[in-house]
């Protein structure tokens, strides 16, 4: 494990049990994964989203793309605003979410961007806590991630 992963995972590990759960349905576990602690419009940050299903039914968030059915979200004012889009996501529209005991993750750049009203804004530099998400269904804890200006 490299340092930069390492401090991640200590600052998650104190912050609340390794980016577990932080869920609104007990029932599905949403951790996040950070590469390093620093990223800029030259140099994106890249994490993982994971969301598990620990219930015996299926849980449904909601509609769109079956291929990209997890977010990634900033912390702004208080207010969680997703960030950027990772690109790629098919066009289908269909019930998102996942089967019993069923795991699912996907990965998301990020370079500061964040979407608000439809529109995308790159954030100022600073230091953000970014959480991963699945739907209304659950939350990760958040890591941090500081934003620097264009290399």
């Amino acid at each position: 494990m490299n340092s930069s992963r390492l401090a991640i995972a200590i600052g998650c590990a104190s912050a609340i049990a390794g980016c577990a759960i932080l869920g609104l349905d007990e029932n599905v576990e949403v951790t996040i994964a950070l590469d390093v602690p620093e990223a800029s419009p030259s140099a994106p940050a890249r994490m993982s989203v994971t969301a598990r299903n620990t219930s015996s039914s299926r849980i449904v968030w909601g509609q769109g793309s079956g291929s990209c059915q997890l977010n990634a979200a900033a912390q702004i004012n208080g207010t969680w605003v997703p960030i950027g889009t990772q690109g790629g996501c098919t066009k289908d529209l269909r019930a998102q979410g996942l089967g019993p005991g069923e795991v699912r993750t996907e990965v998301f750049t990020w370079d500061g961007r964040v979407v608000r009203a439809g529109q995308s804004e790159q954030l100022p530099p600073g230091t953000y806590r970014v959480r991963g998400e699945a739907g209304d269904k659950g939350a990760s804890a958040s890591g941090l991630v500081t934003i620097r200006g264009a290399a």
